[in-house]
């Protein structure tokens, strides 16, 4: 009975500290991990792309919220965001374009506004301007990233329950000139919202840019 109830008391032991260590993490450590929505950091990176060439041209916002398996190696560090589905991320990439340079230059920054990381991509915006005779560039949208995921999760039902029902989700954000769906919408510039697991994409959702409304088309959904 003494061997018993020593290891019972073990066992409590163990579970409290497991306990404690939780409460601590939950709401000490992850409690300073910093994040921003895609406004607050577009206005650093813009100045960054004026000193990389001063006729530079956003073109493309991106991030995530939760776990992803596919992360880049300068992202394989970044902290884990504290609360998936705010729209604010540990960290954005902005992307612009350059004529004078024919080239693609990426920023990605952290909620300090520190550089992660740069690219430069000899793949020129003119030659896709050329292709499909429209320009890619981005330079009207009024919705931040934080009323992007608020409306959607309000408007889409598929979005909506799948982050109610299911504990962990991962969420993309990319914000891009998605002129071929003006077919079926008035403006091309939209967010565009992928969610799912760290391992499958479930859903997408469009939300304008410009007003804040979600696009009523059918759901793309992956296999």
């Amino acid at each position: 009975m003494k061997k018993r109830n020593k290891i019972v008391t073990v066992i409590t032991v163990i579970v409290i500290v497991m306990v404690i260590l939780a409460i601590y993490f939950e709401y000490y450590v992850q409690k300073d991990v910093k994040t921003m929505t895609a406004k607050e950091g577009f206005e650093h990176a813009q100045t960054i792309a004026k000193e990389w060439s001063s006729d530079s041209k956003l073109i493309t916002i991106s991030s995530h919220e939760g776990k992803k398996k596919d992360l880049s190696p300068d992202l394989k560090d970044i902290a884990n965001d504290p609360k998936v589905g705010d729209g604010k991320t540990v960290y954005w990439c902005y992307s612009f374009s350059s004529e004078l340079k024919n080239k693609r230059y990426s920023i990605s920054l952290d909620a300090e506004m520190n550089i992660m990381k740069t690219f430069e991509r000899n793949e020129s915006i003119s030659a896709l301007n050329e292709n499909y005779s429209y320009d890619f560039t981005i330079s009207n949208w009024k919705i931040d990233s934080d009323i992007a995921i608020k409306n959607a999760l309000r408007d889409d039902d598929n979005f909506s329950e799948y982050f109610n029902v299911h504990d962990a989700v991962t969420i993309s954000y990319f914000l891009i000139d998605w002129t071929f769906l003006t077919v079926y919408y008035s403006q091309p510039v939209l967010w565009q919202i992928i969610y799912g697991s760290e391992y499958e994409n479930i859903g997408i959702v469009f939300v304008d840019a410009i007003d804040g409304s979600v696009w009523e088309g059918e759901n793309i959904f992956w296999p």
